[in-house]
């Protein structure tokens, strides 16, 4: 099957149409298109119409085959039971893995702290079902992603510039320092990700705030202007310092893969990942543990195997 053909199967998988207004998404969410404007949480779809998420109905309605009404489109164009990220109108439907700090409280205290980009606005959010899933709407960022304009961008002080100032929005988050490791929590306590980082060397001295979600879809970019916000927050948190370049180092795309696979060329996806690190290594952000935890990672999976 090829990817294109996955693109789609996911999204008739996972989201399923009950009218031409109303969908069921993952299972446990509804997903309600209104003329008027709502009294409850809302945003808008674009055409003069509004969206509003709620629990699905038990029992569940009959649904239908997704119509060409369906205002879904597959932001990673792979998400996954676990994962998604879809435009729905004027906003991002992000459906996580209920652990960890929840993205909407993430988003506030962010913005709150006012650093000189934009994080997304909270319209919605909800835990819905077995509660295993984390559903949240919120704001579309002005400008295009990093994965959208890298292989469009053929001036290299101006790529140059971009991952400078991402390293520069790293850097000053990591002014933010805390106790303990709170990072991205979906396979581990605080204290198991302490003894994980410990096992790697990681020098676990300082403890600093971290985006913790290097990829291209991550940052949006604007012309000559640079850097103008930063999105999908879902594993910010507290991790050692050195964490930040050896995650980078590890895999600057995460989630990010498919949705480049047939724009990026090899040495684009090289390029970008030198110059991320690169800004790191002069905004201090460095320390890595890469080989070490090449190597604990690779004898961990070997173990599970087992």
């Amino acid at each position: 099957m090829s990817w294109k053909t996955r693109h789609l199967h996911n999204i008739h998988r996972y989201v399923k149409e009950v009218n031409d207004n109303a969908w069921i998404v993952y299972d446990n969410a509804m997903i309600s298109r209104h003329t008027s404007k709502p009294s409850q949480p809302h945003w808008e779809d674009g055409e003069g119409g509004f969206f509003t998420m709620d629990e699905a109905p038990s029992p569940k309605p009959p649904t239908q085959p997704l119509s060409d009404s369906c205002p879904f489109t597959d932001i990673l164009k792979e998400s996954y039971s676990g994962l998604g990220l879809y435009k729905v109108g004027n906003a991002h439907l992000h459906i996580v893995q209920n652990t960890g700090a929840q993205e909407h409280n993430t988003l506030k205290v962010v913005a709150e702290r006012n650093y000189n980009f934009m994080v997304p606005t909270e319209y919605c959010h909800g835990v819905y079902g077995d509660g295993h899933l984390y559903y949240i709407a919120y704001s579309i960022l002005p400008g295009k992603s990093i994965a959208e304009m890298w292989p469009k961008t053929k001036d290299d002080a101006l790529k140059t510039k971009w991952t400078r100032q991402i390293a520069d929005a790293y850097y000053e988050l990591s002014k933010w320092r805390g106790d303990r490791e709170l990072g991205d929590t979906s396979l581990s306590t605080p204290e198991t990700l302490l003894k994980n980082f410990q096992d790697v060397n990681m020098d676990c001295s300082e403890i600093v705030f971290a985006h913790n979600k290097m990829m291209p879809l991550s940052f949006m970019v604007d012309g000559d202007q640079g850097l103008v916000g930063i999105s999908i927050w879902y594993s910010a948190g507290f991790v050692p310092k050195g964490w930040i370049q050896t995650m980078s180092l590890a895999n600057s795309f995460n989630e990010s893969v498919a949705a480049i696979r047939d724009t990026w060329t090899e040495e684009e996806c090289v390029d970008w990942s030198r110059r991320i690190d690169d800004g790191f290594e002069e905004r201090g952000l460095n320390g890595h543990r890469w080989e070490s935890w090449a190597h604990w990672q690779a004898k961990r999976v070997f173990t599970e195997r087992k």
